[in-house]
């Protein structure tokens, strides 16, 4: 068992990480955010991300995130595609060395299916 970021979970300080249990240059993170169409006007995306940021900074939002073991991390818009690009390198890095091995996923009754790549920007 381990945790899959590259620092100890505040909840569980004695679960090693990913890295510790073997797993070289491996680094998972379920990450929530705001995506929009990729042909948003940037005066958009400025305003989402303001909006964003603002209420993750919010006492209450973090504690409904620490209840969950999450924690925020506000980001630029330009962070944030930056962010997932790694995500998809680190995921890629992970299947390709063998230590993962890719799935299809679907839902109880359902044929499976891979993710549909939408063309988006971070918000």
């Amino acid at each position: 068992m381990a945790v899959t970021t590259r620092s100890h979970a505040t909840e569980l300080p004695t679960v090693p990480t990913i890295i510790e249990a073997g797993a070289r240059a491996a680094e998972v993170v379920t990450a929530s955010g705001l995506l929009a169409p990729a042909k948003t006007p940037p005066e958009v995306i400025k305003v989402l991300n303001s909006a964003l940021n603002a209420t993750s900074a919010t006492p209450e939002v973090h504690k409904q995130l620490a209840a969950l073991g999450a924690t925020p991390r506000p980001m630029s818009a330009s962070d944030c595609a930056a962010f997932l690009e790694r995500q998809d390198e680190n995921a890629a890095r992970l299947v390709n060395s063998g230590q993962l091995k890719p799935e299809a996923v679907s839902a109880p009754g359902q044929p499976q299916q891979r993710g549909a790549e939408v063309p988006a920007r971070c918000g």
